[in-house]
């Protein structure tokens, strides 16, 4: 389990924005998943992306709790007729949730607040009121070289228009 909190605070706490959409943090939110048919709610004049769904992963402050169940699949595997052998791999089945949120108020240059709630109407702006995102799904995982994990995750975002799996590549450890 995982529970994390990283916030900016002060006049200037919106000039460097935090990305929640990273699979260290909340896996099926990448950027690079979004397509321009999943943009459907229209954007604020504080809109820093011009897709309000894109714009919920980002603020000055974010909270992430990660839950996962981590098993071996195998321990080593070698092949008898060849000189080499596999390196462990180990699966996972995770939940995440994440939340990112400005505290921006009248007087810093802007003129809307981050509204947060546990659930978000359907007609309510993702840019403006954040609500926090949910995905699940299973991952296998092998180190490599000793040093490298790769890192295989089927991931079913809860909270996005299209909510269809993603599956993702990446290297790296895990939390």
């Amino acid at each position: 389990m995982r529970g994390l909190f990283f916030g900016r605070a002060g006049r200037d706490a919106d000039l460097f924005p935090i990305f929640l959409g990273s699979t260290e943090l909340i896996r099926g939110y990448t950027a690079s998943s979004f397509r321009n048919n999943e943009c459907v709610a229209p954007v604020t004049v504080t809109s820093r992306t011009g897709c309000a769904e894109l714009d919920q992963l980002i603020g000055s402050r974010v909270a992430v709790a990660n839950i996962e169940l981590r098993f071996p699949l195998t321990r080593s595997l070698v092949l008898g007729f060849l000189p080499i052998g596999f390196p462990p791999i180990e699966g996972a089945l995770f939940y995440d949730v994440g939340l990112a949120w400005n505290t921006l108020c009248p007087g810093n240059g802007r003129t809307e607040c981050s509204v947060v709630r546990l659930t978000r109407p359907s007609s309510a702006n993702p840019d403006r009121v954040r609500a926090p995102l949910k995905s699940y799904g299973g991952s296998i995982r092998a180190n490599l070289l000793g040093f490298v994990i790769l890192r295989l995750d089927i991931t079913k975002p809860m909270d996005r228009p299209n909510r269809h799996a993603y599956w993702t590549v990446s290297l790296g450890p895990t939390f």
